[in-house]
Parts: structure tokens; C-alpha cells; sequence
């Protein structure tokens, strides 16, 4: 008696799903993955530009962002630049991994 009371937990999990290709289901999980990583990495974008208000209002940012390499510097942590970067970042990882994962199976097949 209890069997279809078990069976049936998942069922609408299954039914939802079943519209979506492998490929487009994993690009909806990476979209709202890279969503959230932006948004984590803008508020921490926003923490270090709040922390380091009273070294750039002193005027001494030329010392910080141009005399030392871009990559480097504190421009990197600010405003949207983290967030791109990380992104970036993000975007990079995910191509290589689908890359690495389509040359596996078409090595298998």
C-alpha cells in the first residue's frame, strides 16, 4: 500500500524536467550559478571600495593605480571591474569543462 505513496514523491520533479534537453538544463543551472557568483562578487566589489574610501578621498590613488601594473592594483576590486573579471573568470571555466566533456564522449562514442 505504501509503494505508490513512495513513488509518486518525485514524479512531478520528473514531468517538469522533461521539456528540457541535457544541454539547455545545464546552461539555465550555470546561467543562475553566474548570477548569484556576480552578485556575491559585486557586494564584495562594494565592501573593499567602502573600506578603502579614506585612502583614495587623501588623493593618494595615482600611487596605487598607476605606477603599479593594472592587474594588480586596487582598480581591480572596485566598482564593476571584480564582478567582470570574475565572470570572466567564470565563463572561461565553464567553456573549458564543456569543452573537455565534449571531447571525452566523442572519444567514448
Amino acid at each position: 500500500m505504501a509503494a505508490p505513496w513512495f513513488s509518486s514523491t518525485g514524479t512531478f520533479r520528473y514531468a517538469w524536467t522533461q521539456g528540457f534537453g541535457r544541454w539547455r538544463w545545464a546552461l539555465a543551472r550555470l546561467a543562475l550559478l553566474a548570477v548569484v557568483l556576480a552578485a556575491a562578487a559585486g557586494a564584495c566589489g562594494v565592501v573593499v571600495s567602502w573600506y578603502y574610501q579614506p585612502y583614495f578621498a587623501s588623493g593618494n590613488q595615482a600611487l596605487g593605480l598607476y605606477q603599479i601594473p593594472p592587474l594588480v592594483t586596487l582598480f581591480s576590486l572596485r566598482g564593476i571591474a571584480f564582478p567582470a573579471w570574475t565572470l570572466a573568470a567564470f565563463v572561461i571555466g565553464a567553456l573549458l569543462i564543456a569543452a573537455t566533456v565534449w571531447l571525452v564522449q566523442r572519444r567514448a562514442a
